[in-house]
């Protein structure tokens, strides 16, 4: 497998070699490389490049989990760590929030008989909100959030 990313706006060509244990090879044009990888207990590949930046390139696979609605900010609404987010408890008011990393794509479902919020992760916003803003899925449906650069959130 190969995967392009982008450092400060320098591409470099990663090769990821499957197997038993991972290898790495290329740089990019200003000379830096992948020195590791690893997933995060978010599910979040973790790459360490050799000048010490690590990149966080978002979620790997897909997971599905159930949560609790909770808080009523971004601080304390129930953080979502997986892929698709089944909400199944909570009390009016309470939340979610997405977690920040890279090209991810969350689906939140809305099993509760009111408004959910679901809340951007720090400093970034969904649609044309207004950054820290939550977003709110109606009762009884679905929506997909989406960011390439873990700061600007889409719906779907």
């Amino acid at each position: 497998m190969s995967v392009t990313l982008s450092q400060t706006g320098i591409p470099a060509q990663i090769v990821i070699t499957p197997g038993p244990g991972v290898a790495f090879a290329g740089q990019g044009e200003d000379g830096v490389g992948i020195a590791g990888a690893s997933i995060d207990g978010n599910g979040h590949l973790q790459i360490l490049l050799t000048n010490a930046t690590t990149i966080d390139a978002g979620k790997v696979g897909r997971t599905v989990a159930s949560v609790a609605a909770a808080g009523i900010n971004a601080a304390t609404a129930t953080p979502i760590t997986a892929n698709v987010a089944l909400v199944l408890a909570g009390v009016a008011g309470g939340g979610v929030a997405l977690q920040p990393g890279l090209n991810q794509s969350v689906a939140v479902v809305n099993k509760l008989a009111f408004a959910l919020p679901v809340y951007p992760p720090a400093n970034a916003a969904i649609n044309q909100l207004a950054a820290g803003v939550a977003f709110s899925v109606p009762a009884g449906t679905s929506v997909v959030f989406h960011s390439p650069d873990g700061l600007a959130w889409a719906t779907q």
